[in-house]
């Protein structure tokens, strides 16, 4: 009994130390220039892609996947709407792209 008792205790001490490594968060910049507006030639998230193009939205996960991918439509939880309604709920696209 004292030998599993001493190896928790160790087991302990060495994670230890990593976990609070983990926990950490990394410091603040110390200035950065404010982020450039929008600009025209540059679309923002709300109307990147085709807007009528439908899409299955994972509202467990927050994000939609695209017509012809894996998983469209067969997650456990979520619904159909068009690409420019889950931009403007919040939704972001897997894998960081739209659909075309």
């Amino acid at each position: 009994m004292k030998r599993i008792v001493w190896l928790v205790a160790l087991m302990f001490a060495l994670l230890l130390p990593l976990m609070a490594e983990a926990q950490q968060t990394p410091p603040a910049p110390a200035s950065q220039p404010a982020p450039a507006k929008t600009s025209a030639s540059q679309p923002s998230s709300a109307t990147q892609g085709n807007p009528d193009a439908q899409v299955w939205v994972n509202t467990n996960s927050g994000v939609y996947h695209c017509s012809g991918t894996h998983w469209y439509g067969t997650t456990k939880s979520g619904v159909y709407m068009k690409q420019s309604e889950a931009q403007q709920k919040g939704f972001r696209p897997a894998y960081h792209r739209v659909c075309k």
